[in-house]
């Protein structure tokens, strides 16, 4: 979750299925300050999926309230939604948007993500665009691009590139990454 690990990282979660609804609760303690008073943060998250020809179509919704840190006046919180698309002929797809409330200046006032990727035999590529706007008028924006190929056995040959834009710095940030998963 995005606000997860803003107090110490004690997290307690719950998770429930029943057919295609799902529900997520969690807690964090503030560490428990005798010193100043904190609250705990806490999330939840709702799911659907959709079962239709040919794939499954999810749904989610969740909100997310950050623990107090200790001297901090600010109470971030996200409310987020997402769809996603997995089709049977190897096509994915989805979108996710958070709206936040952050009285920090430079803090995050919503995001925008989309994806697709596509899987066919032994070999998957994906790409994504995200972009972060922040309460200060500030924007960042990046792609990425991901491939991997099966070469059995449980080995897989991953390979990956990013570029990031940052408002008002003088860098672009560009990655790439190349890699070999195992499994046994």
């Amino acid at each position: 979750s995005y606000l997860d690990g803003a107090a110490d990282g004690q997290i307690l979660r719950w998770d429930y299925t029943s057919g295609a609804f799902g529900v997520a609760i969690s807690l964090e303690d503030d560490n428990g300050s005798d010193t100043a008073e904190t609250s705990i943060g806490y999330a939840i998250g709702l799911r659907y999926a959709l079962d239709i020809s040919g794939g499954t179509i999810n749904f989610g919704i969740g909100h997310q309230e950050a623990a107090d840190s200790v001297g901090v006046a600010d109470d971030t919180s996200a409310t987020g939604a997402s769809i996603a698309a997995n089709l049977d002929n190897g096509l994915s797809l989805g979108i996710v948007y958070a709206d936040w409330d952050s009285a920090a200046p430079a803090g995050p006032d919503s995001n925008t993500g989309v994806g697709i990727g596509y899987t066919t035999g032994a070999f998957s590529i994906h790409a994504n665009y995200g972009e972060v706007e922040n309460n200060d008028g500030t924007k960042s924006a990046g792609v990425g691009l991901a491939a991997a190929y099966d070469l059995g056995g449980g080995a897989v040959v991953h390979a990956g590139y990013s570029r990031d834009d940052v408002d008002g710095s003088a860098f672009d940030f560009k990655r790439a990454s190349l890699g070999l998963g195992l499994s046994f």
